[in-house]
């Protein structure tokens, strides 16, 4: 089911008339945050999430991940892929996913995965200074404050490769591969051959790169 598909089944409301603000759906279900117990629809069953005041959610290809406004996180779906195992505790800021586990985040740059250990579900770090977190199918890339990167997960999508040094300003990510843009307007790349990890121009003066999700990259120029 579709975003647009439940919100519309239920009015745009949440089971018990919850006004739904934020609708997040995979390729197998889709859950709806409410101002009250947000809900989730798979195939034609509804059922109750855990309640409480949400302020992010993520999901991946069989799970979904909901960050509470006490830092805790719930997660629900496929064991396999994150339904189960979050971490527990407080304090966390931010959930990520790749195809098949979540990450989240903490304000001091600690870290933790779950899910399939395959997609980056076996994290446990702490890295200060962490300012974004990217992902593909299968690999998390932080970026760093100093403007390093660190990657973890799939050794071939993107962990092996990751460029060294310091003064990158974004990542863009597509399915299998990453590209990074430098402070001189450089790009490094990196993940899948075939899918845009090598092949990257040589030149600087890049402002921006933009991919199309599955295996290529285009860089815009000044």
């Amino acid at each position: 089911a579709t975003g647009r598909d439940v919100a519309a089944s239920r009015n745009a409301s949440g089971a018990g008339g919850d006004t739904v603000f934020e609708v997040t759906s995979g390729p197998i279900a889709a859950t709806a945050l409410a101002d009250r117990p947000a809900w989730q629809r798979s195939g034609v069953h509804l059922s109750p999430l855990p309640s409480s005041s949400r302020l992010w959610s993520s999901s991946n290809e069989g799970a979904f991940a909901a960050l509470q406004a006490d830092g805790t996180i719930s997660s629900w779906g496929d064991p396999s892929m994150g339904g189960t195992g979050a971490p527990t505790g407080s304090g966390y800021t931010q959930i990520f996913s790749t195809r098949e586990s979540f990450l989240a985040l903490k304000a001091d740059g600690s870290l933790v995965s779950w899910g399939n250990s395959r997609s980056g579900g076996n994290i446990v770090a702490s890295e200060p200074g962490i300012t974004q977190i990217y992902s593909n199918v299968g690999v998390f890339v932080a970026l760093k404050s100093d403007g390093s990167l660190r990657a973890w997960g799939e050794p071939y999508l993107g962990v092996i490769g990751v460029p060294p040094g310091t003064g990158f300003t974004t990542v863009v990510a597509n399915s299998q591969s990453f590209a990074a843009l430098t402070a001189d307007g450089s790009i490094r790349a990196w993940g899948d051959a075939y899918s845009g990890g090598s092949g990257a121009p040589t030149q600087a003066g890049f402002t921006k790169i933009y991919s199309n999700g599955n295996g290529a990259f285009a860089a815009l120029s000044t």
